[in-house]
């Protein structure tokens, strides 16, 4: 297998979420409410995202599979993206590396 890096993400939330881009249409844009703890699952919105990042697992799954949403190691900052590939070229593995 053949491990290359594909990219960098930015974090200016001190979290991540990944997503198939063609459930962005059902993403509820709102803000964080902290008085409001959710429990999982999480909403398939930012304050979601929030909760789940705030949660002890420091991650969690949004609303029906749409996501999900974890800490970012060290916060804000930029992040290596690293693919795995596999003997016929298609990716297995991707990783976001946010520290040592």
């Amino acid at each position: 297998m053949k491990k290359k890096q594909i990219g960098s993400v930015y974090v200016d939330s001190g979290q991540l979420m990944i997503t198939d881009p063609c459930y962005l249409k059902r993403w509820i844009n709102n803000e964080f409410v902290d008085s409001k703890l959710e429990a999982p699952p999480y909403s398939y919105s930012y304050d979601g995202a929030c909760n789940a990042t705030l949660s002890p697992n420091k991650a969690g799954s949004l609303e029906n599979g749409f996501g999900v949403a974890f800490s970012s190691g060290y916060g804000d900052g930029e992040y290596p993206v690293f693919a795995t590939y596999n003997k016929e070229g298609r990716i297995v593995k991707v990783e976001i590396i946010m520290g040592e």
